[in-house]
């Protein structure tokens, strides 16, 4: 169980992002810079999310309005809004994750000694790189 969990915490920790990570609430101003592959502030994350889902639905509204039946992807600062979503839902899977990975591997090491002998020769396999 431990080795499932270190597992799919590595896995998302080597998870690429999509964007740059600058989020900006105003394009042409860097000023209101939000690192989002780096800010633990959860609520700017939350505010972020909710920004570029009101921006599409706001676009997509209009373009209906004006009976454009054909016209540009929405993109923020370069990128469509998945991709945003991806990287906030991507940051607040490592910020739920920062610290376990370590007590994990602490707690493995600690259990290591209490293994059977067999046991610990297969968890040396499977943790060879080939």
């Amino acid at each position: 169980m431990v080795n499932e969990e270190i597992a799919r915490i590595e896995a998302i920790n080597s998870e690429s992002y999509k964007t740059s990570g600058a989020f900006r609430y105003n394009p042409t101003n860097s000023y209101s810079c939000i690192d989002i592959t780096s800010t633990t502030n959860q609520a700017e994350l939350i505010h972020a999310f909710a920004f570029i889902k009101n921006k599409e639905a706001q676009y997509l509204e209009a373009a209906d309005e004006i009976g454009l039946l054909e016209f540009p992807l929405f993109k923020w600062c370069g990128y469509v809004p998945q991709d945003w979503f991806h990287d906030i839902k991507l940051r607040f899977k490592l910020i739920k994750s920062d610290g376990v990975l370590q007590k994990l591997k602490e707690a493995k090491n600690k259990m290591q000694p209490y293994m059977p002998k067999d046991h610990m020769i297969e968890q040396l396999l499977l943790e060879l790189p080939f």
